[in-house]
């Protein structure tokens, strides 16, 4: 399936989320989680960026590029070990794949912000891009 709208594009990125990564409760956009009674969690965040002009002519794509961002979060002062395995799990998931057909990712990057309010955090950043045509 192409993904010709931004819709599109979180909707197809949550859903192949959802049906390969189960270890750790997924939270999403605008949506309360009261992660009281986790150990673990994730928050997704999806930011897209500039779109532009990727081939002109008597077909037009644009290309929209953007990046993935998944916040591990797990229990502060029990170590890195949990929050580290989970985001290099969620990793391998995005990993050079390709999601709807359209929806190209490369290569995250995992990176440890260290511990607030009561949770040690973990970011990776997946990067893609989607292509359009017009």
């Amino acid at each position: 399936m192409s993904v010709q709208s931004y819709a599109d594009e979180g909707v197809e990125i949550y859903d192949y989320l959802r049906n390969r990564f189960a270890s750790a409760t997924l939270g999403h956009p605008n949506t309360a989680l009261d992660p009281s009674g986790l150990d673990a969690y994730v928050d997704i965040r999806i930011r897209t960026q500039r779109a532009f002009n990727a081939a002109i002519g008597s077909t037009k794509r644009v290309r929209h590029p953007g990046l993935l961002t998944l916040v591990v979060r797990t229990r502060a002062n029990r170590g890195d070990g949990t929050a580290i395995d989970l985001a290099d799990e969620l990793a391998d998931v995005f990993r050079n794949k390709r999601v709807a057909d359209s929806i190209q990712f490369r290569a995250p990057t995992v990176r440890s912000f260290g511990t607030q309010d009561g949770w040690h955090e973990v970011h990776v950043d997946c990067p893609y891009y989607r292509n359009s045509v017009f």
